[in-house]
């Protein structure tokens, strides 16, 4: 199946694609990623006392961790999302491009957030959005070199 140029001007330079399995691992990536970023844009607004009480049950006490993990975690998703063969010829650097995103979903949920009675908007979650955003460029990072030196 054959995506004619007008369906695929959203995706810039990127022509002509056939539907293929590569294709369908793609959307699949995608779909994965968008539903994570959903999970966290519905956490971000259930009410903090909900929160509090769904994390005393299930006995977890690190909630910064969370924010932190959480970011990670989007930040590799949206990577691997960019990585795959329907972006490859669009996004010319997905690491980059993940720390955008990662950050543009951070500071529109934090901005959201000032408009909700039960939660509150804070610079310390900014900050722990940021950090885990860094983790993930390190890593990533890392990651990327420690395989070109092992390809020698």
């Amino acid at each position: 199946m054959l995506i004619d140029k007008s369906a695929a001007s959203g995706f810039g330079r990127c022509g002509l694609m056939k539907l293929d399995m590569t294709m369908i691992k793609s959307i699949a990536a995608s779909m994965v990623t968008l539903s994570y970023a959903l999970a966290i844009f519905y956490l971000s607004f259930v009410s903090a006392g909900t929160l509090g009480e769904i994390y005393k049950r299930a006995g977890i006490r690190g909630v910064r961790l969370l924010h932190v993990l959480s970011f990670v975690l989007l930040a590799f998703l949206i990577r691997f999302m960019f990585s795959t063969r329907l972006y490859k010829s669009c996004i010319q650097n997905p690491r980059l491009w993940s720390v955008y995103t990662a950050v543009f979903i951070s500071g529109v949920l934090e901005f959201l957030q000032v408009f909700m009675p039960t939660r509150h908007a804070r610079v310390r979650d900014l900050l722990l959005h940021a950090a885990g955003i860094f983790i993930f460029f390190v890593v990533d990072r890392s990651i990327d070199i420690y395989g070109k030196n092992a390809a020698k």
